[in-house]
């Protein structure tokens, strides 16, 4: 290829880039390299805190289950996200709700809304991570700090 060849394709990878950097939107990007220098994108979608061997879906980006491996209220099923990357995700699932006034066995499954939230880092793996996780039951309500609870997604404990 000549050089003005080179400083076309060049700048063709530079502007696809770019319009790369557009359409995935928040998620991390790193750059890699091929033979010839030319840099190509990569994006790395946040995880959602850090896996244990007593959890599902922890470690993971857009997990479908989230268990932190206690009791039923710990445990949310068949989420769908409907935005992850950003600042905070969000997402509806299917959580076991207890009854007012009897105890966590008698839960009953329930929609709840799921929210990742305070993106950073878990110690673990060094990757962009959901730090916080909470969900709630919109029969109940908004989240209330005093019914519902907050986990640390790296440690997998109630905040």
């Amino acid at each position: 290829m000549n050089t003005r060849g080179y400083a076309i394709a060049t700048t063709l990878t530079t502007v696809c880039a770019l319009g790369a950097i557009g359409a995935v939107g928040p998620s991390a990007l790193a750059a890699t390299h091929d033979m010839t220098g030319v840099a190509h994108l990569a994006t790395t979608s946040p995880v959602l805190g850090s896996a244990h061997s007593f959890t599902h879906g922890l470690g993971s980006s857009r997990p479908k289950t989230v268990d932190f491996g206690g009791d039923p209220t710990s445990y949310i099923k068949n989420v769908h996200w409907t935005s992850w990357g950003g600042k905070v995700a969000t997402g509806t699932g299917t959580a076991c709700r207890p009854p007012a006034d009897g105890p966590i066995a008698y839960c009953k499954p329930t929609t709840a809304k799921v929210k990742a939230f305070a993106l950073g880092g878990c110690a673990k793996h060094g990757r962009p991570a959901y730090t916080s996780v909470e969900w709630w039951f919109p029969v109940d309500g908004a989240f209330n700090p005093k019914n519902n609870s907050v986990f640390n997604a790296c440690t997998a404990d109630v905040r």
